[in-house]
C-alpha cells in the first residue's frame, strides 16, 4: 500500500494449495491491496504445488497402513503366560472359554535370564563364570522356554484355536510387557492379577507388583484383563486413548513445526514437552514486539508491527475459539499504534495552517493501519487452515503408511514363522546327526581305547615270546651240547650203574648184617620162622589177638615165655623200612610205658612183644559191659602215662622221635591196666641240632588214622611234635566221654560254651572223683587238638595240668577194673632195692620226685615234710636251696619194671 510515496510492504504467508475459495479470495483481496512488487512475491505458487500433493499421497498411506494394523491388531487376543504351566493354565483355560474362535491367540511371555546359574551344587553369579558356561547356560534357559511355549500351543491348538507367540527377553517382566505393549500396538492383553496361592473370592484389584506396574505404566488404549486362578479380578478399559488423542491434537495446533511428525508427536506425551511449548511461543511473541519498524512519511513516524513468523500464533487452549485471538491482537495493535502516532512531536509549521494536511494524513494512516490488521487477521485465519490441511494429510500419510507396513509384516511374518519352523526342523534334524554322531564318537573311542589296551597286551605278549623263543633257543643249544656229552658218557653211566647195582647189593647185605648184630647188641633174641610156627601152631586163627592194615597179631609161648607175636603183611602200609625203624627205635629206648621188644626174625619181618593181657585202650572203651569198664583213675592215669611216654620220646638226643600214630588201638593194658604204647613203625626222627627253630620232617605220603592225624600235616606234609600232641587231645577227650574220634572236638567244645560238660562224661566210668574239675580237662584236650599248631599247648604245660589228677589216681585205690597199687603183693616192697624205697616212708615208692638235696623220696611225703615247716633234707639234715620237686621218670621206670618183673 501506498502512504505519501512510500510503500509499507506486509508480508503473506505462502499458500498451501487452492482446496478452499475462501483462502483464494483472502489472498485475492490482500494482493490488490499491496504494491506491484508484494504481488510479484506470489509468482511462485506454483512451484509449491507438486510437493504438497506427494506429501498427500503419502499421508494416505500411512493412514491406510495405521487402519490395517490396527485392525489386524483387534482381531488378536493377547495372553501373558509364565514359565511355569501349571501356574498360568488355568487362566489360559479362561482365556480359550470366553473369546470367539475367529480371533487368533497370541501366546505372551517376556524371558528374564537368570543372573545367578547353579553350577557344582553352587550358585555362581553370570559375572564371575567363563562366557562359553554362560551362552550354555543361557541356550538351555531358551530350550526350556520353547518347550513350555510349545506347551501353551499344543492347549490352543486342543481347544481348536489359532495360536502365535510373542517373545522377548528383558531384566523385568513389567518393563518387558509394557516395551511390548507400546511396540505391537496391542489393544487386548490377558495376565496374571497374582499368583494362584493368593487368590480370594474378595480380590478385586491386582496384587503382584508385575500386575500393578504394567496398569500403571501400560499404553492407555491398551485394554488388560486381569485373571487369577482362572477368575476375572478386574479389567482395566482404554479409557485414556480418547483423551490423550486430543491432547496431541491440541499439541499439534499449537506447534505447527512439528506437524511433518506427527505420528512420532502422537505416540510421545512427556510433560516437560507440553509445557515449553507455550513458553517458546510467548518468546517468539515478545521477540516480535520488540522488533518493530518505524518508516518515515513526509516527517511523519509510523510504527508498523512486522509480519508474524510462520507458525509462531499463540497457544490455543481447550474450548477457545480460534477467531477471538486475531480480533483481540488487532484491537491491542490499533490501541498501541494510536497511541504512538499521538505521541508525535508537534510540526513547527502553524497548525491552523496545516489542519487539513494533518487530518489527511490521520484519515490515510488510520486506514492503513486497519487494512493492515484485516490483512493479519485474514493471513492467520489462512495459516490455520493450512496448518489443519497439512495436518490432514500427515494423517492420511501415516495411514497409507501403516497399511502397507502391517500387510508387509503380516507377510514378513508368515515367512518369519515358515523359516523359523523351517530352522527348528532343521535344527532338531542337526541335533539328531550330532547325537548319531557323538554316540559313533563314544563307540569309536570305546573301542579305540580297547584296540589300544589288546594292542599293548599283543606287545607285551610278543616281547615274552621273543623272550621265551631266545630263552628256548639258549635252552635248546644247551640241550644240545648236553646231548652230545651224554651221548660221549653213555657207556661210563653204564659201567658206573652196575657198578652201583653191586654195591648195593653188597651194602644191602652189611645192612642186613648190620640189623642183625643190632638185635644181637641189644640183647634181642632173633627167631626164626620155625619158631614162630611152633609158638602159634602154625598160626592157628584161635590165636589171633589182633588184625590191621600192618598185618596180624597172634598170641604165642615161646621159650617158656607168653607173647605176642606182630607178623607184617608183605603188601601192608608197613613195608621193609617202618620194620626196620621200629626195631632200631624200640632197641634204642626204655620206658616203662612203652611196648618191650623182646626179639624179631627178619626172614619174615616178625616183631615178639611181650604179652599185654587186658588187650588195647580201644577195645576197653569200646566194651558194652559195664562191669568191665575203665574208672577214671584208671583213664586218668592212662592220660598221665602217655603224657609222660611221648615227653620221653620227644626230648630224646640228638633226635627226637615222633610217634606219628598215637591212637587208642595203638595203648596197650597190661594185667594192671599200665599203659604201653607200642607200634612204632611210621615213627619220625627229628634232628634237634638247632634250638631256635621247631623240628619237622617233609613228606609227600602222609601215613596215620585220619581221625587222628594234624589237620596241618596233611595240608602241608609238615611232621613236627605237635603232631603227637593233637593225637593226644583226641585221645584224652574219648578218655572223658567214652565217644569215638570223629567230631569230638566239636561236641566237646559246644558243651563248653554251653555250660553242659558233664552231660558228656562218660557215665560208665562212675562219678568224678577228683577236686580238678572235668571241663577243665575237657578244656585242655580241646587245647591241644587245636586245627592250628601254634594255638597248642606243649606237652609241659599239659603235664602240669595231668599230674594232679594222676597223682590223685594213683593214691587211691581202683576199682575191680583196674590194678590195685600196681601190684596185689605189697610186701614184696621188702625185697625191692634201696633206691626205690622212699627215705620217709620206708616204702616202694609210687611218684618218685628229686628234692633239692639231689635224693628221691614220695612226692606226698616230701609235700608235707615241707608242708610241716621243716627245710632241711630228711637224709643230710642240711638246709634245702629250694622247696622245689621234679619228677624223677627213671626211677619211675625203674620201679615199674621192677614190679613187671615181680609178677
Amino acid at each position: 500500500m501506498a502512504v505519501g510515496g512510500s510503500s509499507v510492504p506486509v508480508s503473506s504467508p505462502p499458500l498451501l494449495s487452492s482446496s478452499s475459495s475462501q483462502m483464494g479470495r483472502s489472498f485475492t483481496r490482500t494482493a490488490s491491496a499491496r504494491s506491484t512488487a508484494a504481488a510479484g512475491g506470489g509468482g511462485g505458487q506454483g512451484s509449491e504445488l507438486t510437493p504438497i500433493e506427494e506429501e498427500l499421497s503419502a499421508e494416505k498411506q500411512t493412514d491406510l497402513i495405521a487402519e490395517t494394523a490396527a485392525a489386524a491388531v483387534q482381531e488378536k487376543m493377547h495372553v501373558a503366560v509364565g514359565k511355569e504351566v501349571k501356574e498360568t493354565k488355568a487362566n489360559l483355560a479362561w482365556v480359550l472359554r470366553n473369546t470367539p474362535r475367529d480371533k487368533t491367540i497370541v501366546v505372551v511371555h517376556v524371558h528374564c535370564p537368570a543372573t545367578m546359574i547353579p553350577m557344582m551344587g553352587a550358585m555362581f553369579s553370570v559375572d564371575k563364570l567363563r562366557e562359553q558356561e554362560v551362552t550354555a547356560h543361557r541356550h538351555l534357559e531358551r530350550l526350556k522356554m520353547s518347550k513350555v511355549i510349545r506347551e501353551y500351543l499344543e492347549i490352543c491348538a486342543s481347544s481348536k484355536f489359532r495360536a502365535e507367540t510373542l517373545v522377548i527377553e528383558a531384566d523385568d517382566i513389567a518393563k518387558g510387557l509394557v516395551d511390548l505393549v507400546a511396540r505391537h500396538r496391542i489393544t487386548s492383553l490377558v495376565m496374571g492379577a497374582a499368583a494362584d496361592k493368593h487368590y480370594s473370592r474378595k480380590m478385586a484389584v491386582p496384587k503382584s507388583r508385575t500386575a500393578l506396574t504394567v496398569q500403571a505404566k501400560a499404553d492407555p488404549s491398551c485394554s488388560i484383563t486381569f485373571l487369577c486362578k482362572g477368575n476375572l479380578i478386574c479389567t482395566r478399559e482404554a479409557g485414556a486413548q480418547l483423551q490423550g488423542s486430543m491432547m496431541s491434537a491440541s499439541s499439534s495446533e499449537t506447534n505447527p513445526s512439528s506437524v511433518t511428525n506427527q505420528a512420532d508427536y502422537n505416540r510421545s506425551r512427556s510433560l516437560p514437552e507440553r509445557q515449553s511449548e507455550p513458553l517458546h511461543m510467548q518468546g517468539a511473541l515478545q521477540q516480535r514486539s520488540r522488533s518493530a519498524n518505524f518508516v518515515s512519511t513526509g516527517g511523519v513516524a509510523v510504527a508498523v508491527s512486522p509480519p508474524l513468523p510462520e507458525g509462531n500464533f499463540p497457544v490455543l487452549q481447550e474450548g477457545t475459539s480460534t477467531s477471538q485471538s486475531p480480533r483481540s491482537s488487532h484491537q491491542h495493535s490499533s490501541e498501541s499504534d494510536i497511541t504512538a502516532f499521538s505521541s508525535l512531536p508537534s510540526s513547527p509549521r502553524d497548525e491552523s495552517e496545516d489542519t487539513w494536511v494533518e487530518n489527511d494524513v490521520y484519515e490515510q494512516l488510520k486506514n492503513a493501519l486497519i487494512e493492515a490488521e484485516d490483512l493479519k487477521r485474514e493471513a492467520y485465519e489462512e495459516s490455520c487452515r493450512r496448518k489443519k490441511a497439512e495436518r490432514d494429510l500427515v494423517g492420511v500419510a501415516q495411514r497409507v503408511r501403516l497399511s502397507i507396513s502391517a500387510k508387509a509384516a503380516e507377510s514378513l511374518h508368515i515367512k518369519e514363522m515358515r523359516l523359523k519352523r523351517d530352522t527348528e526342523e532343521e535344527l532338531a534334524r542337526k541335533n539328531a546327526e550330532l547325537e548319531d554322531l557323538r554316540k559313533v564318537h563314544e563307540q569309536i573311542l570305546v573301542e579305540l581305547k580297547n584296540a589300544n589296551e589288546q594292542k599293548m597286551k599283543l606287545a607285551i605278549r610278543v616281547a615274552n615270546c621273543e623272550r621265551v623263543i631266545k630263552e628256548f633257543e639258549a635252552k635248546a643249544s644247551e640241550a644240545h651240547s648236553i646231548q652230545e656229552k651224554l651221548r660221549q658218557d653213555v657207556g661210563k653211566f653204564e659201567k658206573e650203574r652196575n657198578e652201583a647195582v653191586r654195591e648195593a647189593e653188597e651194602l644191602r647185605k652189611e645192612k642186613e648184617e648190620t640189623v642183625s648184630s643190632a638185635l644181637a647188641r641189644a640183647a634181642f633174641s632173633e627167631f626164626t620162622y620155625s619158631e614162630l610156627e611152633e609158638a602159634t601152631n602154625n598160626f592157628d586163627t584161635s590165636l589171633l589177638i589182633g588184625e590191621g592194615g600192618y598185618g596180624k597179631v597172634y598170641r604165642g609161648f615161646l621159650r617158656h615165655t607168653v607173647v605176642a607175636i606182630k607178623m607184617l603183611n608183605p603188601q601192608g602200609i608197613q613195608g621193609e623200612v617202618e620194620f626196620h625203624q621200629e626195631v632200631e627205635i624200640l632197641s634204642r629206648v626204655r620206658h616203662p610205658n612203652l611196648v618191650t621188644l623182646i626179639g624179631a626174625c627178619p626172614e619174615v619181618r616178625a616183631l615178639v612183644y611181650e604179652f599185654l593181657p587186658n588187650r588195647s585202650l580201644e577195645y576197653r572203651l569200646t566194651l558194652k559191659d559195664p562191669t568191665q569198664a575203665l574208672t577214671w583213675q584208671v583213664r586218668m592215669r592212662i592220660a598221665g602215662e602217655i603224657c609222660s611216654a611221648l615227653i620221653f620220646l620227644h626230648s630224646t638226643k640228638p633226635q627226637c622221635i615222633v610217634h606219628g600214630d598215637l591212637k587208642p588201638d595203638n595203648i596197650l593194658l597190661d594185667a594192671n591196666y599200665v599203659s604201653k604204647l607200642g607200634d612204632f613203625g611210621i615213627c619220625c626222627l627229628l634232628d634237634q641240632s638247632s634250638s631256635t627253630v621247631t623240628a619237622f620232617h617233609q613228606t609227600y605220603a602222609p601215613k596215620g588214622t585220619i581221625p587222628y592225624m594234624d589237620p596241618e600235616y596233611v595240608s602241608s606234609g609238615e611232621l613236627t611234635p605237635q603232631y603227637d600232641v593233637y593225637s593226644f587231645g583226641i585221645v584224652l577227650l574219648q578218655l572223658i566221654t567214652g565217644k569215638g574220634p570223629f567230631k569230638i572236638r566239636n561236641e566237646v567244645q559246644d558243651a563248653l560254651q554251653k555250660g553242659c560238660i558233664r552231660e558228656l562224661l562218660d557215665a560208665s566210668a562212675g562219678e568224678w572223683p577228683f577236686d580238678v574239675e572235668a571241663d577243665e580237662l575237657a578244656y585242655l584236650g580241646v587245647r591241644c587238638c587245636d586245627p592250628k599248631r601254634k594255638k597248642r599247648p606243649e606237652l609241659a604245660e599239659v603235664w602240669r595240668m595231668l599230674e594232679p589228677v594222676t597223682n590223685a589216681a594213683s593214691s587211691v585205690g581202683s576199682s575191680s577194673t583196674s590194678s590195685s597199687e600196681f601190684s596185689s603183693n605189697i610186701d614184696a616192697q621188702n625185697y625191692a632195692p634201696s633206691y626205690l624205697i622212699c627215705p620217709i616212708t620206708k616204702k616202694l615208692m609210687k611218684d618218685p620226685h628229686v628234692a633239692a638235696d639231689g635224693f628221691t623220696y614220695e612226692a606226698e611225703a616230701m609235700k608235707g615234710w615241707l608242708r610241716s615247716g621243716r627245710d632241711t633234707s630228711p637224709v643230710t639234715k642240711l638246709r634245702l636251696t629250694n622247696c622245689e620237686l621234679v619228677r624223677n621218670h627213671a626211677v619211675h621206670s625203674a620201679i615199674q619194671e621192677w614190679l613187671q618183673k615181680q609178677q
